[in-house]
């Protein structure tokens, strides 16, 4: 009789990371190269599409990275509630019904105030249904990120799995 095991395996989690350019890309840029150097599969425009291509070409990638992804995580600055660029990306985000939505808010912001209402045209999406994580730098985000999202996921194995 041959024995088997069970073994687990960790599967990186595959996350997007959405700003406002204008007010969020240092900290936007800062969370990802923090993650790839941790070797999680973080996807960010700015970084993570060539130059040179056409707008389509790009949003064509843009897109797919974001069906892609296990997480689309949202950083909130004073602009992102007015992004028209945000506000489709979370319409894609909803209507593919995939992606866990992790907003993290600028402690600045949240000071400012208590609704956070991003409208996606048909309807609006309240941020503060989500589990709303705070921070005051970019060494604070990427503390909130790592701390409140797995950076992978278990796989476990079983011998029928085989058969």
């Amino acid at each position: 009789m041959s024995s088997f095991t069970v073994r687990q395996l960790q599967d990186p989690r595959k996350f997007f990371i959405a700003y406002k350019k204008d007010s969020g890309e240092d900290l936007a840029i800062h969370l990802h190269d923090a993650l790839h150097n941790r070797g999680v599969d973080a996807f960010l425009d700015s970084e993570d599409i060539e130059e040179g291509l056409s707008v389509q070409e790009w949003k064509t990638q843009r897109d797919n990275a974001i069906k892609r992804a296990d997480v689309f995580i949202l950083i909130v600055t004073h602009s992102t509630c007015s992004s028209e660029e945000i506000q489709y990306e979370l319409r894609l985000v909803r209507d593919i019904g995939k992606a866990d939505i992790r907003p993290f808010i600028h402690s600045y912001i949240w000071g400012k105030k208590r609704e956070l209402i991003i409208g996606l045209g048909d309807q609006d999406l309240d941020l503060s249904m989500f589990q709303i994580r705070k921070f005051d730098t970019k060494e604070s985000l990427l503390r909130e990120v790592t701390f409140s999202i797995p950076l992978t996921r278990s796989i476990s194995f079983k011998k029928e799995d085989f058969t």
